[in-house]
């Protein structure tokens, strides 16, 4: 796997330098780091652009050097470095078009004043505009293990997901689950959290009542994740598929916390031909609000 890591020596980068340094294996996967220095201007002293040149020039180096630290010590001499003049957002996107990238990774916040978990323009620029799967890191991993939670629909999206899973070169210890989410209607529906307040008798006299559960279509939906819950990496093999029935952004978010994970994956299918990821309501909220890192997935394009 050939994966291309924004970094710009922000502790949001330097998290996703580490992060995916977990995943990767020496001498199988291609390692490339990407910085885009801002410029450095110097005055009032002699040969102030060859002064700038120098500074700019040993900015880059220590932003190399530190990423490369985050790394395990077997891939830190294999990384290889990308320089770019344009801005950010669109010089990652270039340099992944050009080095072919099988995956762009990118901390949650770069160099900016805000914290995380809130997600900077960059990493929200890349998740909508990338053509590739994109690993948006919220904080350093953990030092053991990871926790990951693949959020499915029982599609080819959802085998493609696991295809990409089964390429990283997960730790030891590192637990994998699904959940798949069975929508409810939207016709009637209020806040769950209001739902869970509320009696059966106070929710019948507002005329909303609780939704019953389509069993058939939760069968259905079973059958399709059995049909390749077994393509999926070692670490979620033993493991039962969670199919549960309600928002699926709410559900999701709700997994997330209740197991802990590292790690959420979704799935983000294209649309239209200007090469644009338009996400959808699920994913643009999963990635979002999720207090973890977040794999958006890439799928086919449609029209």
């Amino acid at each position: 796997m050939r994966v291309l890591v924004g970094v710009d020596g922000s502790a949001g980068s330097l998290a996703a330098a580490a992060f995916i340094g977990k995943l990767l294996a020496a001498g199988k996967d291609e390692l490339l780091f990407y910085y885009s220095p801002p410029a450095v201007w110097v005055r009032a002293v002699p040969d102030a652009s060859g002064t700038a040149e120098a500074l700019q020039s040993f900015l880059v180096q220590a932003v190399f050097e530190k990423a490369r630290q985050q790394l395990p010590a077997t891939l830190q001499a294999s990384v290889q470095t990308i320089v770019g003049t344009r801005d950010a957002r669109q010089g990652l996107l270039i340099a992944a078009d050009d080095r072919r990238a099988d995956l762009i990774v990118v901390g949650a916040r770069g160099t900016g004043p805000m914290r995380q978990p809130a997600m900077g323009s960059l990493a929200r620029y890349v998740a909508h505009h990338a053509t590739v799967p994109v690993l948006i890191v919220r904080g350093a991993p953990p030092a053991g293990g990871l926790r990951v939670l693949l959020a499915s629909d029982g599609s080819d999206l959802s085998r493609h997901a696991g295809e990409i899973l089964a390429r990283f070169a997960w730790p030891p210890g590192s637990i994998g689950e699904t959940i798949t989410v069975l929508e409810a209607t939207p016709e009637g529906r209020i806040p769950e959290w209001l739902v869970e307040q509320l009696t059966d008798q106070q929710l019948a006299a507002l005329g909303l009542g609780c939704f019953p559960r389509d069993t058939a279509a939760e069968a259905q939906l079973r059958e399709q994740v059995a049909s390749w819950y077994g393509t999926l990496p070692a670490m979620f093999q033993g493991r039962e598929p969670l199919v549960v029935a309600g928002h699926a952004p709410d559900q999701i978010l709700r997994a997330v916390e209740r197991q802990r994970s590292d790690l959420v994956v979704l799935g983000a299918r294209r649309q239209g031909a200007i090469r644009r990821l338009l996400l959808g309501s699920t994913s643009e909220h999963v990635l979002t609000h999720a207090p973890c890192s977040v794999l958006v997935v890439r799928g086919h394009e449609v029209p």
